[in-house]
């Protein structure tokens, strides 16, 4: 059986999502096409934790003669490690025959007096067709992560942004 059910194509904002699994639903969509973000959520865990999944596409208009990937997904590291969020490994990856960091890392939360261990995937690359930098980020409750582990990677590489 495919998850990969679910296409979310916006011709408006020119972004399509090619490998969405039918698990998510559509939670947020704001922008147009130069800048904007999509978002996507699962069921809830409990009341404390919410979701067990969360995943985040947004763009922004960039001049790509000056993104550089690498520098680019260390400064993208650094904000996610000032909450908190410990890395744990970085590749490079092919997004629609762009070059893509791609980092995972994990972070521990404490709800409602409970602790609850969230894993990070966060990726970053810029289109230099559409002149965008899109980030990817799921975060995935720990205990669900390895079943979701093989879908994340798909739902990456299926974005298409131009």
């Amino acid at each position: 059986m495919s998850y990969f059910m679910n296409s979310h194509s916006d011709y408006l904002r020119n972004i399509t999502l090619s490998n969405v699994p039918e698990y998510f639903t559509k939670l947020d969509e704001s922008g147009d096409s130069k800048s904007g973000q999509v978002s996507f959520h699962t069921v809830k865990l409990d009341d404390a934790y919410g979701d067990i999944a969360q995943f985040e596409v947004s763009w922004s208009e960039v001049k790509p003669i000056r993104f550089h990937v690498g520098k680019q997904s260390v400064k993208l590291m650094n904000e996610y490690i000032n909450i908190g969020v410990g890395f744990s490994k970085r590749e490079l990856i092919k997004i629609n025959g762009h070059d893509a960091y791609i980092m995972f890392g994990a972070r521990r939360e404490a709800k409602h007096g409970s602790l609850y261990i969230t894993r990070y995937v966060i990726a970053t690359f810029c289109c230099d067709v559409t002149k965008r930098q899109f980030r990817l980020r799921m975060n995935v409750f720990k205990e669900n992560y390895d079943k979701m582990e093989d879908h994340i990677l798909e739902i990456f590489k299926g974005l298409l942004c131009h």
